[in-house]
């Protein structure tokens, strides 16, 4: 789980682990992992690519490090870093080989109704398009919501890089935004 910390703090972490401090390493990975795996799974990657974006994303990082002047920068630089890479990731995959085609026994688990696969699959996709839509801190903040319900105010808070007390009405003011595109599309809550 994400942690908080301030921008004092933050510096003097960034400071020890680019001078080699393991435990400074580890407190960043337990402070930014979640806001890179919620970026990542934006990209719809399997397990194996999202882990190889965070942990290319990480390498990044080490790299690159002493170039940072100022820390609170990181978490914009990991939530850039990683799309790019994931981005890189999804363009690699397209020039992949398809597979061959899967037999039909085995391409729906017993009492798997296709046309409900196919029905979930088109309104989970424009919902993410409709998300696509929106700020990029709208994106977020719904994709942390959505994918880790059990992150506090003060973690969502330090992923978005903005106040705890700032939480709620960042998250009633992205809901509006999200339900008036919905509308838009003529979609409405039932």
């Amino acid at each position: 789980m994400a942690e908080y910390v301030g921008a004092e703090d933050l510096s003097d972490v960034v400071g020890e682990a680019g001078a080699g401090e393991e435990l400074a390493w580890s407190r960043l990975v337990r402070m930014f992992d979640p806001l890179m795996w919620a970026v990542v799974h934006h990209f719809r990657l399997g397990h194996a690519d999202s882990s190889d974006v965070v942990q290319d994303t990480w390498i990044a990082l080490v790299e690159n490090l002493v170039r940072v002047r100022d820390p609170r920068g990181i978490p914009g630089w990991l939530s850039t870093a990683t799309r790019r890479n994931a981005l890189r990731r999804l363009d690699a995959r397209k020039r992949e080989a398809p597979l061959t085609a899967i037999p039909g026994d085995r391409l729906h688990a017993a009492g798997d109704d296709p046309v409900d696969r196919v029905l979930s699959a088109e309104r989970d996709e424009l919902l993410w398009h409709v998300i696509r839509g929106l700020p990029e801190r709208d994106q977020l903040l719904l994709t942390l919501i959505a994918h880790h319900p059990e992150l506090s105010y003060a973690e969502l808070a330090q992923s978005l890089g903005v106040s705890e007390h700032t939480i709620p009405s960042l998250r009633a003011r992205c809901f509006a935004r999200l339900r008036h595109r919905l509308r838009a599309r003529g979609i409405t809550g039932s």
